[in-house]
């Protein structure tokens, strides 16, 4: 069961980002399709983006990772604080200009993850 809530996440988590990606921010590779695909989880987890995190469980460079994401904050998909207990990390979560945007496909994500059923452990 959650091996299968894993693949329907990640499966609609592609398809928005490439819907989202057209509409808003356009051309994407691959490394910025998994590491969205990484913040969907973690969203619907209800856990934080670290780089450290996302480049082990990634397998991609933290350089890459934070490149990545540096470049998807200024498309708005994510935003970034510094974490309090440790001044050195950054945390990431995906973007409320990109979840309030209004759009329908972003409000079925989110509709999706608040069901307590489809949480990711």
């Amino acid at each position: 069961m959650e091996l299968e809530r894993r693949a329907n996440l990640i499966a609609f988590a592609s398809l928005l980002f490439n819907r989202m990606s057209a509409k808003y921010g356009g051309a994407t590779t691959l490394n910025e399709l998994a590491i969205l695909n990484y913040g969907f989880v973690c969203h619907a987890r209800g856990t934080d983006i670290y780089v450290t995190q996302a480049s082990a469980d990634l397998n991609m460079p933290k350089s890459t990772v934070s490149r990545i994401l540096t470049g998807m904050r200024c498309k708005g998909f994510v935003t970034e604080e510094v974490d309090p207990s440790d001044r050195r990390r950054r945390i990431f979560k995906l973007g409320n200009e990109y979840l309030n945007r209004g759009d329908k496909d972003i409000q079925i994500f989110l509709d999706w993850c608040a069901k307590p059923q489809n949480r990711l452990s």
